[in-house]
């Protein structure tokens, strides 16, 4: 098998092995066929910690052939994944087409913080996506997170996922440690809330975030409401200080406990700003943007009197 030099490191040994296997099997199971390899998030700025797990994008040529293609890139992905999981690695990985670049532009995490691993630069080839459509993808990408990663139903007053849990429900997911063993950990959490100050920014602000480490102080520069400080918190505390784990001592574990209190609040006032931008979609000049909004909120209602009525 030929081998292919990769054009970034992790400075994780594993891991850029990982990647170099990951790019040899996909060269030689779609010859021409892809146009680059891309690391996002946290291995891509080096702010990963023990438990981050690694973001990659496969960017196929112009679109997928046929189904057989399609399927035998996303067969190829799961084999991979389950593999490296067995050697405490988590890889979250996108196939995409390059005609979505071409109709739609590309998201910032990839356009403004991706390292290319292989391939030609495909960020430098197509414009960053308008600000006006990333904010109609992320506000309704949001609520639907919000109503299924914990399932809700979708309602202004979104209650806890779990009242009776210490952490009432929010810690739904579940982490690789270095022993093989799965532990519960705050990933969905701050993926939920990094996700809903993102969309925030783009709805409220015209603003982008490219990088989860930016995300509060972007927040913080561009709205500065009250929640700034509980970004803040979820940030250097799960993410930084405990590493997505739960913390083991009784203080720590309160504190985590009082972060999810507030969260719901947060969770909350998103949902009243998920009402106005609906409202807002509905009275657009663009009818596009009227239609598609009008199809999300038949799949994933929001009941709410106001928006049942503009919806009529």
């Amino acid at each position: 098998m030929p081998h292919f030099t990769l054009s970034h490191s992790t400075n994780h040994t594993q891991i850029d092995q990982a990647l170099q296997q990951l790019v040899e099997r996909y060269e030689s199971s779609f010859p021409e066929r892809i146009t680059a390899y891309y690391l996002t998030g946290s291995y891509a700025d080096e702010s990963d910690v023990q438990t981050s797990d690694v973001d990659l994008d496969i960017i196929f040529r112009e679109r997928f052939r046929n189904i057989e293609e399609r399927q035998l890139a996303e067969q190829l992905r799961d084999e991979f994944t389950a593999r490296t999981k067995r050697r405490q690695l988590e890889f979250d990985i996108s196939l995409t087409e390059e005609e979505a670049f071409r109709a739609r532009g590309i998201d910032p995490n990839l356009k403004l913080a991706g390292q290319r691993l292989f391939g030609e630069d495909i960020c430098a080839r197509y414009p960053l996506i308008p600000i006006e459509e990333w904010a109609h993808e992320r506000m309704h990408a949001v609520y639907y997170l919000l109503t299924h990663v914990y399932p809700r139903e979708g309602r202004l007053n979104l209650d806890y996922p779990e009242w009776s849990d210490e952490f009432f429900g929010y810690m739904n997911r579940t982490v690789t440690l270095a022993n093989g063993s799965e532990a519960p950990c705050t990933r969905n959490l701050l993926r939920t809330t990094g996700w809903a100050a993102t969309a925030l920014l783009a709805f409220q602000a015209r603003a982008y975030v490219a990088r989860k480490r930016d995300c509060h102080l972007t927040y913080r520069q561009h709205i500065d409401d009250e929640w700034g400080t509980l970004l803040e918190s979820l940030y250097t505390l799960c993410r930084q200080r405990w590493h997505y784990l739960l913390p083991t001592s009784t203080q720590e574990r309160q504190q985590l406990r009082g972060i999810c209190q507030l969260v719901q609040g947060f969770e909350q006032h998103f949902m009243r700003q998920y009402k106005q931008f609906i409202l807002t979609e509905l009275q657009a000049d663009s009818e596009e943007l009227k239609q598609r909004t009008r199809e999300f909120q038949q799949r994933f209602p929001l009941h709410d009197a106001e928006v049942e009525a503009a919806l009529r």
